[in-house]
């Protein structure tokens, strides 16, 4: 009887043993994923939505096919990083909104961050500075004097704007007003846009003022279409990443590595590549 109680027990010493060896290594194992570097924690592929849209996303004029820009190069780094692949899918504003929605494709950058769009976006929190002005005709630079956009209400002026487009808040509240929906004229590509302005077509534009400067200077048009004082949004924007497709763990894994890249220098010497 000594025996079987013995034996007993040394079986149950042996059996919490393995419990708790087998306890230790999952934890081991949990907290070695947990402090793998980025780049081993995730694998896959990130499609995201480009558009002919200086210094944030454009073909290289001297190598065809080749897509580059400040979004570009950003994303791109950071997925790298991440051990991820960067897919470009050229497609206007209006339907990337409507894409990002259904999950067909997962990041658009330049984004305003909207209560609206938070409902099928996350977010990235690293913020992109670069105002939104508004342009017209060299010659008529002094017939408008324009303090603030709801101004324009009262006049005769003509906006071109692009189609989804969101360009501040003040923007946003002012198209619920049929008087100052009369006065847009709405297209989806902004180089139309520039065409109509120079046509007499409309009386200004809308644009982001490194883009403006950018585009006008490829049309040949800077010295036919100038900026004004009225800036129009400053609000910053970011990368939105399809709720559909990916989890906040990704876009905060995301962020993490955007951080860091921001206090080595690599972001600020990929924006001087294009806008100095």
């Amino acid at each position: 009887m000594q025996k079987r109680r013995c034996s007993s027990k040394l079986k149950l010493h042996s059996f919490i043993h393995r419990l708790v060896v087998m306890q230790f290594v999952l934890r081991f194992t949990f907290l070695a994923v947990l402090m793998l570097p980025l780049s081993i924690a995730w694998s896959c592929t990130k499609v995201m939505r480009w558009n002919e849209d200086p210094p944030f996303s454009f073909t290289d004029p001297e190598h065809p096919g080749v897509i580059k820009g400040v979004s570009v190069d950003i994303a791109r780094v950071i997925l790298e990083k991440m051990n991820c692949e960067l897919k470009l899918v050229e497609m206007p504003w209006a339907r990337a909104l409507v894409a990002l929605q259904l999950g067909d494709i997962d990041i658009i950058s330049g984004a305003y961050n909207t209560a609206e769009r938070r409902e099928y976006a996350h977010f990235s929190n690293q913020e992109n500075y670069s105002p939104n002005i508004l342009y017209v005709r060299a010659e008529d630079r002094d017939k408008w004097h324009f303090h603030t956009l709801e101004e324009i209400i009262s006049t005769s002026f003509r906006l071109g704007v692009q189609i989804n487009v969101t360009y501040s808040h003040e923007y946003d509240a002012l198209r619920k007003l049929p008087e100052f929906e009369a006065r847009l004229h709405e297209n989806s590509s902004r180089t139309a846009l520039w065409h109509m302005l120079t046509l007499n077509r409309i009386d200004g534009v809308i644009a982001d003022k490194f883009t403006g400067f950018i585009e006008l200077k490829k049309l040949g048009l800077n010295d036919r279409i100038t900026s004004t004082s009225l800036i129009i949004s400053n609000a910053p924007s970011f990368f939105a990443f399809s709720r559909k497709t990916t989890e906040i763990e990704f876009v905060k894994a995301f962020d993490e590595i955007f951080a860091q890249l921001s206090d080595e220098g690599v972001i600020e010497k990929i924006e001087s590549a294009y806008l100095h």
